[in-house]
């Protein structure tokens, strides 16, 4: 992995896990380190655990769904990119992996639809809104929850 490959924050809702972990495999074969709620150890202070990953990513995805935007922690999380991506210290990008309503906020962010995309495809957008090489391949679509 390069230095320059860009540090992402994924923030998600534990009800979307399963298409999470899919992303997160994406991101993997891309060669992107990422952090999520789920490398936070056991015994850590949670809070201070994800701002320091917050103040140490290029990028935050937030896993925009339905459960995601009912979840407590949106509002910090979501709050706190949207503040370093004004900034201009974060990228953000909204990843819809369910047809939602976005927060108003989010509609300055051009969104990646993961809904009907192939893998290869998802892979692919990833990849550009993180400025990092494209993997190709074939694989089914998506489900989402």
């Amino acid at each position: 992995m390069s230095d320059a490959t860009p540090r992402v924050f994924i923030s998600y809702s534990q009800a979307d896990w399963a298409e999470v972990a899919e992303i997160k495999e994406m991101l993997k074969e891309l060669e992107v380190r990422y952090v999520s709620d789920a490398e936070i150890s056991a015994g850590e202070d949670g809070g201070e655990a994800v701002q320091a990953a917050l103040d140490n990513s290029d990028v935050f995805i937030a896993c925009l769904s339905p459960s995601y935007l009912s979840s407590e922690w949106l509002n910090y999380e979501l709050g706190t990119a949207i503040g370093r991506a004004a900034d201009a210290r974060t990228k953000l990008v909204p990843l819809l992996l369910q047809a939602t309503t976005s927060p108003r906020i989010l509609n300055q962010f051009h969104p990646i639809r993961a809904d009907g995309e192939t893998r290869a495809e998802l892979q692919g957008h990833l990849g550009r809104a993180l400025g990092v090489g494209r993997v190709e391949q074939s694989a089914p679509a998506m489900v989402a929850g």
